[in-house]
């Protein structure tokens, strides 16, 4: 059993998704931040683990929920974690169909998710520079000295990637032309020309995370009020 779990001020504001059940610094930040400011936080509970597992005819899958979101992306999951049937695909593909119903993504300002890595897996800003991994999938990165590289966003729009650097944060803007396909929201975002950002914090950040999300919703929400002490 899958929960997607809506956490709704009532109050406007950005909408949220946490989609990786064990991250919960990112749960614990988005909530303190509309408590006060407003907005909605959906997330994926399930085992209070990264990847989802099901049963289908006998045979057990996994797959990690960020790489969903195109059936290459759900091909190499699957891959990666278990192993592949066209069962299986069509099986997260109205699993994945089913959530973007749910957060109506079209319908949002933006899209932002939120997620915490571990400092032992080394996944920071520094990965995304010239001399890094993942240096193909960032056109622009902007590092900021006293900022742990391993709390960042990640956007898909040149405009927001202005605004965050100019406010000193750590930013990369997404490749979007020459990006691969691995199924993730940043992706499929991209493609069907939707605002995304992550904001992707180390875990235990609470405070730093609430902060980077706070100054997000301000840049939507320019005027708007806090609604709790």
């Amino acid at each position: 059993t899958i929960d997607l779990v809506l956490h709704d001020t009532a109050v406007p504001g950005l909408t949220y998704l946490n989609i990786h059940d064990e991250e919960n610094t990112s749960v614990r930040a988005a909530l303190d931040t509309i408590k006060l400011s407003g907005g909605r936080v959906f997330e994926l509970k399930h085992s209070n683990t990264r990847n989802i597992t099901f049963n289908l005819d006998g045979v057990e899958y996994e797959f990690d929920p960020n790489r969903i979101f195109s059936e290459a992306g759900i091909t190499a999951s699957l891959e990666r974690f278990s192993s592949v049937s066209d069962e299986a695909i069509a099986a997260v593909t109205l699993f994945a169909d089913e959530l973007l119903q749910q957060i109506k993504p079209a319908e949002l300002n933006i899209l932002v998710t939120l997620h915490n890595n571990e400092r032992r897996d080394n996944y920071s800003i520094e990965r995304f520079t010239a001399d890094g991994d993942y240096a193909n999938e960032a056109l622009k990165i902007s590092i900021i000295d006293d900022i742990d590289p391993n709390d960042f966003y990640f956007v898909t729009e040149s405009n927001l990637f202005i605004q965050l650097s100019q406010n000193n944060q750590n930013v990369v803007l997404q490749d979007n032309e020459h990006m691969t396909d691995d199924g993730s929201l940043s992706v499929w975002s991209a493609q069907h020309q939707i605002p995304y950002a992550n904001i992707e914090v180390q875990e235990g950040h609470r405070r730093v995370q609430a902060r980077m999300i706070q100054l997000l919703h301000e840049m939507y929400f320019p005027d708007s009020d806090l609604i709790a002490d």
